[in-house]
């Protein structure tokens, strides 16, 4: 039996080399503006271009190539629990839950904006959900002092799962206060960096620059040999070019230039290639995430990177406000062509409504339901002598019935059974109460909600990560 991941392709070998000399095309004529100085020279001693007047890099094809070559293919993304650790890339296909949204839609149906509680019920959530890869809280915080989220954020995830963690990088003091409380769960400094613990998502500021904020935490990562995925989140029609193709030429200039400086910094970082891009509806201006086009550029990202040999990182999650049909099929469009394409990170896999406005309690299950049928139909189907039951068919003949066959109890544990959905008549339906999916979403994510869950660190260990959080607190207070 064959995985089904990878199997999706859009993009024929002519029009990915299209693509790429058209993004090396940018990098070297037209270049990137780099906000650091200290990157920009150290960029200039490895020969590449740079005016540091304008602070711009201009990268050649041989350099990308170089770089491309020092990046590991795969990789493994640790958790503090060796059995949760993950491989990225090859054709393992992960999920990942929403990602640091600041409101969410509670379990009484009301929008507002979310709190330390909600970061660490979702980081429990996300322990509890099989499919879901990592420790990730989901939301930002806003019932903390300014300037120390991301650390209440780190706790959560690392006080409340088993998974790996992810780090926030919008700054070099949230990179570095990620890294030191990873630090704390990986016992040291070095064992950090020989089995990473940390992943980042990179977004440039499209079109061709960075920020000096998200730059510098970026760069943070990379020192430490963590794992950085670069993605571009791009508007076609806005911040790119309106045609998918165009705004993917961008995207893999903008991933190409960053790829390179990380393997100068650092070499043999692990990077991924990922996106959040889509294109913009222009009868109203609005930036809708789950359309065809995004669908199509997350499909050729993962050709892509399998193009440049490293791993892929998509997006999947809807535009509408809660969980109904239109959540349901935008949901399952994205998380059905991402996975068949075989993007190896699909983050915003659950939860993820309004655009990414809000994280949604109700949706996390709704779209973990979904999820799990994706998941089932990538394994495939498997084909030999047993499954495809020849000597059974001829023994039961015209209007044989196969429920009490031992064939069918040997493999019947093997299809699809749903959690959440609904397989019974109108009549029986209604009997049992007459619940829509989303009622028993809510059903379930409040008896999670209410069974004891563990902390996952000692009691030591635990006062040491709330006494950084708290540092960070009083230092946010100081500034």
């Amino acid at each position: 039996m064959q995985n089904l991941a990878g199997h999706l392709e859009i993009l024929t070998q002519d029009e990915m080399d299209q693509i790429h000399q058209g993004a090396v095309s940018i990098l070297e004529e037209t270049g990137i503006t780099i906000p650091d100085e200290e990157v920009l020279r150290l960029l200039a001693d490895s020969g590449i271009k740079v005016e540091f007047d304008l602070k711009k890099a201009f990268f050649n094809e041989d350099q990308v190539k170089d770089a491309i070559n020092k990046s590991p293919a795969e990789y493994k993304w640790h958790a503090k629990t060796p059995d949760f650790d993950l491989h990225i890339g090859g054709n393992v296909v992960t999920y990942g839950i929403a990602s640091t949204i600041s409101h969410v839609i509670d379990l009484e149906g009301i929008k507002r904006p979310a709190t330390v509680a909600d970061a660490i019920n979702f980081s429990k959530l996300s322990n509890d959900l099989d499919l879901l890869c990592d420790a990730y809280c989901g939301v930002w915080p806003t019932d903390v002092p300014a300037g120390s989220e991301h650390a209440h954020m780190a706790y959560a995830q690392m006080v409340y799962s088993q998974k790996p963690p992810r780090a926030r990088l919008h700054g070099l003091t949230q990179a570095q206060d990620s890294i030191a409380m990873a630090r704390m769960i990986a016992n040291g400094e070095q064992a950090l960096k020989d089995k990473p613990m940390l992943m980042g998502l990179y977004s440039p500021l499209s079109p061709l620059a960075h920020t000096q904020e998200q730059f510098e935490g970026g760069i943070e990562l990379i020192k430490n040999g963590q794992l950085l995925i670069i993605c571009p989140g791009i508007y076609g029609g806005a911040i790119g070019p309106v045609t998918p193709a165009g705004t993917l030429t961008l995207i893999t200039a903008e991933f190409l230039c960053m790829l390179t400086v990380a393997q100068i910094v650092n070499p043999g970082t692990p990077i991924g290639f990922g996106n959040f891009s889509s294109v913009l509806d222009m009868r109203t201006g609005a930036g809708p995430m789950s359309t065809p086009e995004g669908c199509l550029i997350n499909t050729a990202v993962a050709q892509l990177a399998r193009f440049y040999n490293v791993p892929s990182r998509g997006h999947a999650g809807t535009d509408s406000n809660l969980p109904d049909a239109q959540s349901g099929f935008e949901s399952a469009s994205k998380l059905l062509t991402g996975t068949l394409a075989g993007l190896n990170h699909i983050s915003h896999s659950v939860g993820f409504v309004d655009g990414g406005r809000a994280l949604s309690y109700e949706s996390l299950f709704t779209d973990h339901e979904v999820l799990s049928f994706v998941n089932h139909y990538q394994l495939g189907m498997e084909v030999n002598e047993e499954t495809l039951a020849v000597d059974l068919i001829k023994k039961m003949g015209p209007k044989g019935s196969y429920i009490t066959e031992m064939h069918t109890l040997k493999h019947m544990r093997k299809n699809y059974i749903p959690e959440l959905s609904n397989r019974m008549a109108w009549d029986n339906w209604q009997k049992a109460g007459a619940t829509s999916m989303a009622q028993r979403a809510n059903e379930k994510a409040r008896s999670l909600l209410e069974k004891e869950h563990p902390e996952y660190v000692d009691e030591k260990l635990k006062a040491e990560l709330l006494d950084y959080v708290k540092h960070t607190e009083t230092r946010s207070a100081s500034e």
